[in-house]
């Protein structure tokens, strides 16, 4: 079974490309009690952000990258949220840098 998950975030992509690499590491800081799952929901992109976040989720076990057949925001949010494994749920976008206490801060 996989492991207990805390906080599940939600993150749906499309052509990241760009922002996912540093969009990650501001994801990757965040200071949280408590284990993440971060859940990248890529519609479809027709750039390199599948394959950036494969090898992303090959690097670090709390990344999960889902496809998104219908390709809008909502439908991705509602694709991650059925496959979310946490007690909570935060949304988080794949081209915003975002303060390490971000998580921490919403849960609480």
């Amino acid at each position: 079974m996989s492991p207990e998950v805390d906080c599940s975030v939600l993150i749906p992509v499309y052509n990241e490309e760009r922002y996912v690499e540093q969009s990650w590491a501001a994801m990757r800081r965040q200071r949280f009690d408590g284990r993440l799952e971060f859940l990248f929901v890529d519609g479809r992109s027709s750039d390199r952000t599948r394959e950036i976040l494969e090898r992303l989720a090959a690097e670090d076990d709390r990344i999960r990258v889902i496809d998104n057949p219908n390709r809008t925001v909502s439908s991705g949010l509602n694709v991650a949220l059925a496959q979310a494994r946490g007690t909570w749920v935060a949304r988080m976008d794949a081209h915003t840098a975002y303060p390490d206490d971000y998580l921490a801060l919403g849960v609480r």
